[in-house]
């Protein structure tokens, strides 16, 4: 456990893919090392699979779902502030080098939420 909560401090992904990649971990461990981590979307991945019934989850599976959730927060964070700036999808797709069908979801969820920006809300707009 220790090893992984390292990694994950570490932002060490490597090393959780090389050693853990195939391994199946209880989602109460995987809850249990998003709380001691501070690492919400472990915690949300946990939620979900609950929800499904699910007992166990491979643990590199779940670290890239949480890699790719973080990915997508980081350009909704960018879209936000852009947004707040007055530019257009077609200019901010240009600015993060993205092209604008690929961000176009993220655009309309983030203008959706204006002026509040909730990220949950935001987040929720695109399942």
């Amino acid at each position: 456990m220790f090893d992984i909560m390292h990694s994950i401090y570490e932002k060490n992904f490597e090393y959780i893919a090389k050693n853990y990649a195939d391994n199946y971990l209880s989602i109460d461990f995987i809850e249990m090392i998003g709380k001691m981590t501070g690492t919400k979307e472990l915690i949300k991945i946990v939620n979900n699979e609950r929800e499904r019934k699910v007992v166990n989850v491979e643990m590199w599976s779940a670290m890239k779902e949480f890699l790719e959730g973080g990915k997508q927060e980081q350009i909704i964070e960018i879209i936000i502030k852009k947004v707040k700036k007055g530019k257009e999808l077609s200019t901010i797709a240009s600015e993060i080098e993205e092209e604008e069908q690929d961000v176009k979801s993220l655009y309309d969820a983030v203008v959706a939420e204006a002026p509040d920006y909730s990220m949950d809300k935001i987040k929720s707009r695109l399942k």
